[in-house]
């Protein structure tokens, strides 16, 4: 959606974090207030969060017995779908 090249936190820092600019690539809402930067800057962390407690361990420490409860699983598909949701509708700034 951005341009960007990358993947995990990296990747997220530069589309949807706020950084020094107070503004970000991919944005989830107008920014125009505190609640709105927090928002976005918490959407960010959210991100994060969900590639390193998911992605990272498979992706670089691979056990073919991790196990993963269904309800757990269930949960996390649900977080991805609502990441995914507000992404659909994210404004691209230039």
């Amino acid at each position: 959606m951005s341009g960007e090249q990358g993947d995990g936190a990296a990747l997220v820092d530069v589309t949807l974090s706020l950084g020094k600019s107070r503004h970000s690539k991919l944005t989830i809402n107008s920014l125009n207030t505190q609640t709105e930067r927090d928002e976005q800057s918490g959407f960010a962390n959210l991100v994060k969060g969900l590639s390193s407690l998911y992605r990272n361990p498979t992706a670089h420490d691979p056990r073919l017995t991790r196990v993963i409860i269904k309800d757990e699983l269930l949960g996390v598909l649900t977080l991805v779908s609502m990441i995914h949701r507000r992404l659909d509708i994210a404004v691209h700034e230039a």
